[in-house]
C-alpha cells in the first residue's frame, strides 16, 4: 500500500504535545493555537489566520470567504477525496467533476471548455435559427467569458461582469441585453432539457408565460433527496403564503413574450425569490402562466454562469 501521507513526528513535536497536555488546553484555545494562527498569517502576508479542526472544515471556510452564490458550480478533478466535494456542498454550491489527465493525474483543463460550452451547443441544436444567447459571466476564475467568446458566433453575446455577483442580477442584465420578441432562461449545467425549448416557444403563441415544472403531471425532480425535499418545502410555503395556481414557484426554467415585461417587473434580487415574485405578480395582474412538465436531473456538468 502507498500511504497518502506519513506524518513526521520527532522529539520537538513530542515536547510540544506534552507541554500542551500539561497546560490543560487540549481543544478550542491555548497558546499553541494563537501562535499557529499568528505565524501562519505572517507567512501568508495577511492580517488574520484561522485554525480549524480538519481539512474538510478548512475547505468549507475557504469557499465561504469567496462568497459563492447558492447553486454556483465549482469545477474539480474527478481524482480527489470526498472532502473536496463536501466543502462545496456545505456552501450550497455544486461540485462539477472533470476527468484527470492520465499522465499527470491532474485535472484535464481541455475538458473544462467542454463543460462550459455544452449548454450553448444544446440550445443551438434544439432551437435553431433565429436564436440569440446572452452569456453573463461574473468574471469566473475558469475564464468562462473568454472560452465562450472564442466560439466567435454572432448569435452569442458575452457579458463579463467584474465586481458584481448574483443570479437574479445576471438574468436581469441578460433580459436588458436581449433583443428577441421571446425571452427565456434556464440553468447552464445540463440539468434542464434544452429539447423542451421548442415546445415552450410554440406554446407562447397561446400563453404569454410558459414555465417548465417539476410538479405538474409528468414532471419529475431527480436530484438528491435533500435538494428535492428543500425545493418542495419552498414551494409548499410559497403556495400557503401566496395562494395556489402555481405548482413550481422556484422552477427557474421559463419562456415568455417580451411584452410581459410591460406589465410585470422582474426584481433583480436574491437567488430564488426573484422567480417566486415574478410568477406571483404575473398571476396578480392576470397574465396567463402555463406549466409544462419536465424532468430535472442532478447538476453534473456545465457552469451556472454560462447562460442567464
Amino acid at each position: 500500500m502507498i500511504p497518502v501521507n506519513e506524518p513526521v513526528v520527532g522529539a520537538r513535536e513530542m515536547e510540544y504535545v506534552e507541554e500542551c497536555l500539561k497546560t490543560g488546553w487540549i481543544s478550542s484555545a491555548g497558546r499553541f493555537i494563537s501562535e499557529f494562527e499568528k505565524t501562519w498569517a505572517n507567512y501568508c502576508g495577511v492580517e488574520y489566520g484561522i485554525a480549524v479542526s480538519n481539512g474538510t472544515l478548512a475547505l468549507q471556510v475557504a469557499l465561504r470567504v469567496i462568497e459563492l452564490e447558492p447553486g454556483d458550480e465549482v469545477i474539480m478533478p474527478s481524482f480527489t477525496i470526498i472532502s473536496c466535494a463536501l466543502g462545496v456542498l456545505y456552501n450550497d454550491a455544486i461540485p462539477v467533476l472533470v476527468d484527470c489527465d492520465p499522465v499527470t493525474w491532474c485535472i484535464d483543463v481541455s475538458q473544462i471548455e467542454e463543460k462550459i460550452t455544452d449548454r450553448i451547443r444544446s440550445i443551438l441544436e434544439a432551437v435553431g435559427d433565429p436564436v440569440e444567447i446572452i452569456v453573463v459571466d461574473d468574471d469566473s476564475p475558469d475564464g468562462t467569458w473568454s472560452i465562450v467568446k472564442e466560439l466567435d458566433d454572432p448569435r452569442i453575446k458575452v457579458i463579463r461582469r467584474e465586481g458584481t455577483r448574483g443570479l437574479a442580477t445576471a438574468i436581469h442584465r441578460g433580459i436588458i441585453e436581449s433583443r428577441g420578441e421571446l425571452v427565456g432562461w434556464m440553468d447552464a449545467d445540463m440539468s434542464m432539457p434544452a429539447d423542451r425549448l421548442p415546445i415552450m416557444i410554440e406554446l407562447t403563441e397561446q400563453y404569454p408565460v410558459v414555465v417548465g415544472s417539476r410538479y405538474v403531471d409528468g414532471g419529475m425532480d431527480d436530484r438528491p433527496q435533500f435538494r428535492v425535499v428543500t425545493s418542495r418545502m419552498i414551494n409548499w410555503l410559497a403556495g400557503v403564503v401566496l395562494g395556489g395556481g402555481i405548482q413550481d414557484y422556484d422552477s427557474g426554467f421559463i419562456m415568455l413574450r417580451r411584452e410581459v415585461f410591460d406589465r410585470v417587473t422582474l426584481l433583480p434580487i436574491g437567488y430564488g425569490a426573484y422567480f417566486i415574485d415574478f410568477l406571483h405578480t404575473c398571476r396578480k395582474k392576470g397574465v396567463n402562466v402555463l406549466e409544462i412538465p419536465y424532468a430535472l436531473v442532478d447538476r453534473t456538468r456545465g457552469s451556472s454562469k454560462s447562460m442567464p
